[in-house]
């Protein structure tokens, strides 16, 4: 069930409504992640609205607030993107009998990308530049220098970090499948000066407490003398990372949005698509090539840079 504390980074919002619908879809017959896809994507969606101060409240939500929501609050993600999260978003009010969405009937604009969306190359810099604290830092450079997923950012043990690379546990079955990522000069100055804010935390930690546990995660929170690591599920580390960032730096981005610019920058750069693949640990090319977006805009530099001569 989705608890209060998860909802609490929206503003405006009566929680108790999400809560009730999430109860809801729980009870039906539907696929774990698919539950899981229906409680985030309601989420976001409440969030892009909130933060544009538009109606939060499912009876009241109106064309308006849609249309601000698919224009300005998801402007930046592929029209694939908005529909898969409109699809989750209208079951929801359509669960509080507001048909808004239904009765617009929405014409969603052909996209060459699948669920895509990236920085552009100044908004990324402004992340790499800003005035971030350590463990935020980090987080910035392995999703967007090294192009981890948020899953194995949250996984990354201490003593799979070399000097020149991270064993990365990612995605699959067994617990995930492992592969090597090599780390640029810049990402290990960031993680060397953050080991050393980890160490003082520890060390603070047990001076208040000789008996605490210290999990074997790179990243950390300490509450107390109590040092835990971030779960793989829930709100916890957007609110400690993502949402700070995008308030500190006025760029609107999820963990996967700096994964994908990650990708694209590599193959706009002239890197061979299987090598981007072998980095993202995606199994096939045609994965790479749809993860990163390769749309009609760049089919159409790819043309007219053509020469014979």
């Amino acid at each position: 069930m989705m608890e209060h504390s998860k909802l609490d980074g929206i503003k405006n919002v009566d929680k108790d409504y999400v809560v009730q619908f999430i109860k809801h879809i729980r009870k039906l017959n539907l696929a774990p992640d698919t539950k899981y896809a229906y409680e985030q994507s309601v989420n976001r969606c409440l969030t892009f609205l909130s933060e544009g101060k538009r109606n939060t409240h499912p009876k009241k939500i109106n064309q308006d607030d849609i249309m601000y929501l698919k224009n300005v609050g998801m402007g930046a993600l592929s029209e694939r993107t908005k529909l898969y999260y409109f699809t989750a978003f209208s079951t929801y009010l359509e669960f509080y009998s507001n048909n808004v969405i239904r009765n617009m009937h929405i014409h969603w604009g052909a996209d060459e990308r699948t669920h895509v969306d990236w920085l552009e190359p100044q908004d990324a810099k402004k992340l790499l530049d800003a005035p971030l604290n350590l463990a935020q830092q980090l987080v910035i450079q392995l999703e967007l220098c090294m192009g981890l997923r948020r899953v194995e950012v949250i996984r990354l043990t201490t003593d799979k970090i070399f000097s020149d690379r991270a064993d990365i546990r990612g995605k699959g079955r067994g617990g995930g499948k492992w592969r090597s990522v090599p780390m640029s000069p810049q990402t290990k100055e960031v993680l060397n000066q953050y080991l050393v804010y980890k160490d003082n935390m520890i060390a603070e930690a047990k001076k208040r407490n000789p008996g605490t546990v210290v999990p074997k995660e790179v990243l950390l929170h300490l509450n107390g003398s109590y040092l835990g690591a971030y779960s793989e599920h829930g709100t916890g580390f957007d609110k400690a990372f993502v949402e700070p960032v995008r308030k500190i730096t006025g760029v609107h981005f999820g963990n996967h949005t700096l994964r994908r610019t990650f990708g694209r920058q590599l193959w706009k750069n002239g890197i061979p698509i299987e090598t981007i693949a072998k980095i993202l640990g995606h199994e096939s090319v045609s994965m790479t090539l749809r993860y990163i977006g390769v749309n009609i805009g760049d089919m159409s530099s790819a043309i007219n840079g053509l020469s014979f001569e």
